[in-house]
């Protein structure tokens, strides 16, 4: 078996609200690497404040995010949720895990 560091994050559903499309493309790229990130902890509820610092945010001007990440187990899957917020936009991002094939 993989760890799970090496699991490919899917997103299975995304609900936008005031992000334009780069953004929206900038927060998923932020919601699979922490996703991966807390898949390897036991932690069930991450919050980031301010993703100003991360890398590919910084990288593409996308400023003032802030992201709550949850993980619920659901019939032997780990299903997670994204919820980015910054003034005047939300965004929520459903996705779960998946092993890589070999």
């Amino acid at each position: 078996m993989n760890r799970k560091i090496d699991w490919i994050p899917t997103v299975d559903d995304v609900q936008n609200n005031g992000c334009s499309d780069l953004e929206r493309e900038v927060l998923l790229d932020i919601f699979e690497s922490k996703t991966k990130q807390m898949a390897c902890t036991s932690l069930d509820v991450g919050t980031y404040r301010s993703l100003d610092n991360c890398f590919v945010a910084q990288k593409n001007n996308v400023k003032g995010f802030n992201l709550t990440m949850e993980r619920y187990s659901n019939a032997g899957f780990e299903q997670w949720i994204g919820l980015f917020e910054a003034e005047g936009k939300k965004m929520r991002v459903f996705g779960m895990l998946v092993e890589p094939k070999e």
